[in-house]
């Protein structure tokens, strides 16, 4: 136990150390506060545009924190295991009395932990503007306690975080972190006291329906397991992806997770009793209570029980797969990007990318209903297969197998031909074999060119040397 905390509490203050989560944290601040003029514009009918404009102040927000807390779990999870493993730096510790699953386990431990302050702040700032309201008309008025508390407490972060830096040496950015989260929280518990006017507002008129409703409070815990969720997917794709990649498939993930009962749906209406097949997906529309919120309604204790369930029984499942993916990776591989020539390393890039961008698409067009016929179950089959195999073949040229070489080389050469052909026959209808334009030609010869070169590259050939 104390060698997970300690993994953990090492992995929470890591993270608050790294640029891109005080960026990401800033980011989202900024886009909740352009929520509140941005969500103006919703034209209800009558008197009804205050109401809507508040629900979609409401619903922006909640989906700004989830969609930036995925992101940035993805970022700070690639950054704490993938380039660990890449600057074995991860050997210091699974080379101590440390087992696998302990460090996974507390790995995900800290992350969640800098989820949860990261996402603490987004709330605050979230709760300041809701409280603050839309102004929908030039008649409403500003809220000018809100503006008060919370640009003192933004103006006080920033000055202790200066002086601290200035004076002890105290890193700025998890700094202004820690002295945010106080002084954020203390502008919220103000403003719950006063009102518009400067009167003091009692708390059973704050926190009723047309103000903070506790259902509000209950759609932030929902959208906290939510982005707890997806670090936990996050986690599982940083022991075997790069940054990039990892990115790549939780958003992936992200949009798939938001669409799995139309998934479902649609797969049992092509083929009854294959709705099965999207229960891996995590199902986030268990979290959204935005229905919940623009009905006034409240939620059933049982089904908010289900939802905890249901989030630790998948999480948990995350955490046994990442595990198992851990266990078995080779950490002492030299067949890293650092280490490989520069141009098998760009093709090995490239390839990995072109896949995944092949399975992103593939996924997208699932939700497509006219995917749903032989041809597009056959394209769907193909643009995957064709994904699968690129990334193999991409890994395997990166591991230094010659048959990769020699399909990568004659795929490439045979693009090349096609694209000189059509390139030389662009004016000849005769010539033409594809109806594509001249820029895309183009494209296409530089491409294959500058893939055959860097086949040939003595570098290249010498990296491959006599693997099968």
């Amino acid at each position: 136990m104390n060698k997970t905390w300690a993994i953990a509490k090492n992995t929470f203050l890591q993270t608050l150390r790294q640029p891109i989560y005080s960026v990401m944290i800033a980011l989202t601040m900024s886009v909740l506060v352009l929520s509140v003029p941005l969500s103006g514009w919703t034209m209800g009918i009558g008197s009804s545009y205050q109401t809507t404009d508040q629900n979609m102040l409401v619903s922006a927000g909640l989906a700004t924190m989830l969609a930036m807390g995925l992101l940035t779990a993805s970022l700070s999870a690639s950054a704490g295991i993938s380039k660990e493993i890449d600057d074995k730096t991860v050997l210091t510790v699974v080379s101590k009395p440390v087992n696998r699953a302990t460090f996974i386990i507390g790995k995900f431990l800290g992350l969640a932990l800098a989820m949860t302050l990261a996402y603490y702040l987004n709330s605050t700032v979230f709760l300041l503007t809701v409280r603050h309201k839309v102004v929908s008309a030039a008649s409403t008025p500003l809220n000018w306690p809100v503006l008060v508390f919370g640009m003192s407490a933004v103006a006080a972060t920033l000055i202790t975080a200066g002086l601290g830096n200035f004076l002890f040496g105290w890193s700025f950015g998890p700094t202004s972190i820690l002295a945010g989260a106080i002084f954020l929280t203390a502008a919220v518990v103000a403003s719950f006291f006063v009102g518009v006017q400067w009167v003091l507002t009692p708390l059973a008129e704050t926190f009723s329906v047309g103000e903070l409703p506790p259902e509000l409070f209950l759609a932030l815990l929902l959208t906290l397991l939510a982005v707890l969720l997806m670090t936990s997917v996050a986690l599982v794709a940083s022991t075997r992806l790069g940054q990039i990649l990892a990115l790549m498939g939780c958003v992936a993930l992200l949009f798939a997770g938001a669409q799995v009962p139309y998934l479902s749906a649609t797969l049992n209406r092509a083929a009854p009793g294959s709705g099965f097949l999207t229960a891996a997906l995590p199902n986030l529309t268990h979290f959204f209570a935005l229905d919940t919120l623009a009905l006034g309604q409240s939620m059933p204790a049982a089904i908010v029980l289900w939802k905890l369930g249901y989030f630790a029984c998948y999480t948990s499942a995350m955490l046994v797969l990442a595990i198992a993916l851990f266990q078995t990776r080779s950490l002492e591989s030299t067949t890293t990007s650092a280490s490989l020539p520069g141009a098998v390393a760009l093709i090995t890039g490239i390839g990995r990318i072109a896949a995944w961008v092949g399975g992103l698409i593939a996924l997208v067009q699932l939700t497509q209903a006219s995917t749903y016929t032989l041809a597009g179950m056959t394209a769907w089959a193909i643009l995957v297969a064709l994904s699968f195999g690129a990334y193999i073949v991409s890994k395997s040229f990166g591991a230094g197998k010659r048959w990769a070489w020699w399909t990568l080389l004659l795929l490439s050469a045979a693009v090349l031909v096609h694209g000189v052909v059509a390139w030389a026959g662009a004016r000849s209808a005769d010539l033409r074999l594809v109806p594509v334009s001249w820029a895309t030609i183009t494209l296409s010869v530089l491409l294959s060119a500058a893939v055959v070169l860097g086949l040939l590259l003595p570098k290249t050939r010498h990296h491959i040397g006599g693997r099968a």
